[in-house]
């Protein structure tokens, strides 16, 4: 029976001692203007919306705006991935996105930015379950510990995204304004995962950016062993006597 029971507080240590190496990674924009467009007639962001990065469009006036939809591109880390929308458009001629008065528009939304990093300098969230950087002098990987940062620039950096947009207040585009927009990851921070669902959770390092919140952050790794939504299923048999399937949650979620 002791046998029995060592067995089980062995799985259950495994699991947790598992989960408590998953970390925070707490992601920086540059937000230097950059991200930001405006005039009299068009606001135009890349801000954060639900936890995601989105490209997010304004009219601020009282008259329809078309935004000019083959004319207007998104990129992800410097590349092109495709034109604005394949929302409804005017014609069969004019490729406009119609954008109603005093209205908002979502037009792109980057989601699970992890994925999307530039693998040269951090691990993505794949089946690796604790990511990390890479060292580019040595091409070693650095997992991820708690203090560690990293600092990037314009021109170097894990992941940046960019938009072109065309508008007009003509249906038939015959004269529009161009619009870009860009942003980057400047800083990731790691830490406690804690912070990452919990918004008024203190993370020490923050300090190093005057206080900022992370602008994206995200647990690293992913479960152990990969099992759905966290949970290890593990088949206990003792003296031919099944006691599971026993669910054991790994609490890092």
């Amino acid at each position: 029976m002791n046998r029995k029971f060592l067995l089980i507080v062995g799985l259950l240590l495994l699991s947790v001692g598992v989960s408590a190496k998953r970390v925070g990674a707490y992601c920086y924009f540059a937000n230097n203007g950059s991200q930001l467009y405006e005039d009299d007639i068009v606001k135009v962001e890349l801000t954060m919306d639900n936890m995601n990065l989105a490209l997010v469009i304004y009219n601020k006036t009282e008259n329809v705006i078309y935004l000019d939809n083959k004319n207007s591109f998104i990129y992800n880390n410097g590349e092109i991935i495709g034109t604005l929308s394949n929302d409804p458009t005017i014609g069969n001629d004019v490729s406009a996105l119609i954008l109603p008065p005093e209205s908002r528009k979502v037009l792109c939304t980057w989601k699970n930015l992890e994925i999307m990093f530039d693998q040269s300098l951090i691990t993505r969230l794949g089946s690796d379950r604790r990511a990390g950087f890479i060292n580019t002098e040595t091409g070693h990987k650095e997992k991820f510990e708690k203090g560690l940062s990293r600092s990037y620039t314009k021109e170097r950096n894990p992941f940046s995204a960019r938009a072109i947009i065309n508008y007009s207040t003509d249906k038939n585009l015959q004269s529009t304004t161009k619009v870009t927009v860009s942003n980057y990851v400047t800083d990731i921070i790691i830490d406690s995962y804690k912070g990452v669902k919990d918004a008024s959770y203190p993370l020490p390092n923050c300090t190093a950016l005057k206080d900022r919140r992370a602008d994206y952050s995200y647990i690293s790794g992913i479960p152990w062993a990969t099992t759905p939504k966290g949970f290890l299923t593990i088949l206990l048999v003792t003296e031919a006597v099944v006691l599971g399937p026993c669910l054991i949650y790994l609490a890092t979620i």
